[in-house]
């Protein structure tokens, strides 16, 4: 880990400070560009623009960095007065420093004079460039107009790019550069990692990266990455926001990637107008979430209302109005009914899929006479389900997989017919069977629980034998390293191993 981040003290999901009380918030109330765009008709494309950011801009906030003295006094941290990563924790090394991260309201940052740059900026760089000829107007309001991407502090970063980019995207459009694959590529695929780089091991100033955070860390994860080529891609006009996959379900893990504007097919053959770059299509995930500024209530009308006394688990979810379930997009979905074997008085459920050796929740259910109902679910992926108490999850039922033609398929048979399994890797993430390694077989027992069925020393590389094991059963297969110790459940199909 990297020294400096000893510095850092990020807040919790339960101790963020919300900075709503003690600031001014300088729009309610006070929508003085409507009134102006109002008394000129050229002006209308501007008030649908201010009436939209009006709108939705309303209750978002935007995470940030306070700088916190030895007096505990806290000062808003300015990144643009930093070079380095390092020049900024050599200060507060010096003056005694920590940072902590709050949320405050986007309306006590965000006035009048800013909102009308964003828009006659935002206007100019849509209708300026061959490639946005067909990008419709909803599409505009959506993913170019928005001055941030979700939750990050809404740095001046249309500016500074534009004055970065002017002359490259001048030069393009020129050149006959009229797709915005085009632009993609000569920006993103051969532009930004020269000066930001994908890297797991970096200072994260805080959970939501703003432009300047970005532009001074210099390297960042997936997510990091996807919320740097949006800002990009709507400095050339082009609309473009991020996917979501939380977690995984048949691999370790969770994933971000940007999404924008072109042509392209499904894989029913259907078009969308959003979607990843060719080398960044997100395979077969079991839930997929498009982060939207236009505000889509998922949490204040669909979930807030079902939830009673207990925890709401799913994080990518709480009090998150700014999703869409663009999972069919990606993969083949059914919708998932599961009847209860007891009742409940709960009005809502979780489905959860399996990561990094636990099961975590990735969306909800309502539940309507002791049936719990899950839209849009991928298909050919294991889930166990849940409901929520006060301490968390309670499982119901068992694990199942979720076939291709809707159907369940359960482990909750204990099978008295065994053979003789020959393995080949401990885990579907490239990790073959080692010599000398000794590996712990473990099979799904019918309460849902892992249970040893042995341990073996393999005898050679990427084989590993296992004795009268049960049959049509699921199984994980560990080892020693970081990864088998994670490793992925499976079920063993005429001499193969099928991941899930």
């Amino acid at each position: 880990m990297h020294t400096f981040n000893k510095l850092i003290r990020l807040s919790s999901l339960v101790s963020i400070i919300i900075l709503l009380c003690g600031c001014k918030e300088v729009n309610k109330g006070n929508r003085t560009l409507l009134k102006k765009y109002r008394g000129n008709p050229t002006d209308s494309l501007k008030l649908l623009s201010a009436s939209f950011l009006y709108k939705n801009m309303s209750g978002l906030t935007s995470q940030t960095s306070f700088v916190i003295d030895p007096n505990l006094h806290g000062t808003r941290l300015i990144l643009s007065n930093f070079k380095s990563e390092e020049g900024l924790f050599k200060n507060l090394e010096r003056n005694h420093s920590y940072l902590k991260t709050k949320f405050i309201a986007d309306s006590t940052v965000i006035d009048d004079n800013r909102l009308e740059d964003e828009i006659n900026i935002a206007i100019g760089d849509w209708k300026q460039y061959p490639w946005n000829k067909t990008v419709a107007k909803d599409l505009f309001l959506d993913y170019v107009l928005p001055y941030k991407v979700h939750g990050e502090y809404p740095d001046e970063w249309r500016k500074l790019l534009r004055m970065k980019l002017k002359k490259t995207l001048t030069t393009y459009a020129k050149n006959n550069s009229t797709t915005s694959e085009d632009i993609y590529d000569n920006l993103i695929v051969n532009g930004s990692d020269k000066w930001f780089k994908y890297s797991t091991n970096f200072t994260a100033l805080t959970g939501y990266p703003s432009f300047n955070e970005m532009n001074l860390i210099k390297k960042g994860d997936c997510l990091r990455l996807a919320y740097l080529h949006v800002y990009l891609l709507r400095t050339a006009g082009i609309p473009a926001t991020v996917d979501l996959v939380p977690y995984w379900g048949n691999r370790n893990g969770g994933h971000a990637v940007d999404v924008y504007h072109h042509a392209s097919k499904l894989h029913n053959g259907t078009i969308r107008s959003l979607l990843p770059s060719k080398n960044q299509f997100l395979d077969h995930p079991p839930k997929v979430f498009r982060i939207t500024f236009r505000k889509t209530n998922m949490w204040t009308d669909s979930i807030q209302p079902l939830i009673k006394k207990d925890p709401f688990c799913i994080e990518h979810l709480y009090k998150n109005d700014n999703l869409i379930d663009v999972t069919s997009n990606y993969t083949n979905v059914k919708n998932i009914r599961y009847t209860m074997e007891n009742g409940t008085s709960k009005k809502l459920g979780y489905i959860c899929v399996y990561n990094y050796c636990e099961w975590k929740p990735i969306y909800y259910g309502k539940i309507s006479n002791q049936t719990i109902s899950f839209p849009n679910m991928a298909t050919n992926m294991l889930y166990r389900i849940a409901l929520p108490t006060e301490s968390g999850l309670k499982f119901i039922g068992k694990p199942f997989i979720f076939n291709n033609d809707g159907s369940c398929m359960f482990f909750d048979k204990q099978s008295k017919s065994r053979s003789d399994i020959t393995l080949g890797r401990s885990s579907d993430e490239f990790s073959w069977i080692r010599k000398k390694e000794i590996y712990t077989l473990s099979v799904l027992n019918n309460k849902g629980y892992w249970t040893m069925h042995s341990k073996v020393e393999a005898k050679r590389d990427s084989s590993i034998t296992f004795l009268r094991v049960r049959k049509d059963h699921l199984y994980k297969l560990t080892g020693n390293s970081r990864i088998d110790k994670c490793s992925r459940p499976f079920i063993y199909n005429n001499g193969v191993q099928l991941w899930y």
